[in-house]
């Protein structure tokens, strides 16, 4: 199979149809990897050749393939009642360092 691009849209096209296994990914894929394998040796030889700021990005973008990508996680606090949490904070902050590896998480 020669892959160009239009025959990469001509599998895009069926790989993209509602209710169709994508099993032209999987074929991707398995010849992506194929490629990578084959030219292994060479790739090495380039990555040496390059400049280190050029050289980690050009792994921090293979990275994306390889690594799973973390997602940023946003934490929204809503605070009630502020006389409260202060007089819970100052009591927290009386005690003793040495007493917080005492607390069992049991404890209610």
């Amino acid at each position: 199979m020669k892959f160009d691009s239009d025959s990469a849209k001509i599998n895009g096209m069926k790989s993209s149809r509602k209710g169709v296994r994508n099993s032209v990914n999987k074929e991707i894929k398995e010849k992506f990897k194929l490629l990578i394998e084959d030219n292994l040796e060479r790739l090495q030889k380039d990555i040496n050749s390059m400049k280190s700021v050029e050289r980690f990005n050009s792994l921090m973008q293979l990275a994306k393939y390889v690594l799973p990508t973390l997602k940023s996680v946003e934490v929204e606090a809503n605070v009630k009642n502020n006389e409260v949490n202060s007089e819970l904070i100052e009591k927290l902050l009386k005690i003793d360092d040495s007493h917080f590896d005492k607390i069992d998480d049991n404890e209610e």
